[in-house]
């Protein structure tokens, strides 16, 4: 798969992931099943969990966590 629709799935999985939050699923549970259902490589894991870093803190900043 080319580097450019790699980089459209991913966005895909972030929006996927934001939706199953909204339907109530656990972050753990969500990242998980977006990681299988993806099937990221070891990098796209990482870059992922970085950016679900990123989405914690901001809740955090907001009060929501």
């Amino acid at each position: 798969m080319s580097k450019e629709n790699r980089s459209t799935l991913m966005e895909c999985a972030k929006s996927e992931w934001h939706r199953m939050i909204y339907n109530g699923m656990s972050w753990k549970a969500a990242r998980e099943e977006i990681e299988k259902d993806y099937e990221f490589t070891d990098e796209e894991k990482i870059k992922f969990r970085w950016w679900l870093v990123g989405v914690m803190e901001k809740y955090q900043e907001a009060g929501a966590m």
